[in-house]
């Protein structure tokens, strides 16, 4: 049975760094490089294209589309509301 060793430590620490750099670039890369797709006619969505990398603006655009989700209706100005969900 083989021990755990420092050597064996900073092995699977090199190869876990050397993924992580990996990720970056393509990110980097996707970031730079690619035109985000865009989903909604949000003004916003289109300036979260422009200054999010591209693994933060997939986020962003799931919580706008989850926003989408949900009807508002003021029952009285500024003190009561309505929150339907309209989409499962």
């Amino acid at each position: 049975m083989r021990k755990d060793t420092i050597e064996t430590f900073l092995e699977q620490y090199q190869l876990f760094q050397e993924d992580q750099q990996c990720k970056e670039y393509k990110d980097r890369f996707n970031s730079t490089v690619l035109e985000p797709k865009y989903s909604t006619k949000h003004p916003i969505e289109r300036h979260a294209g422009k200054i999010y990398n591209r693994e933060i603006y997939e986020k962003f655009l799931h919580q706008i589309h989850l926003a989408d989700a949900y009807m508002v209706k003021e029952l009285i100005k500024d003190e009561k509301y309505i929150v339907k969900r309209i989409i499962d």
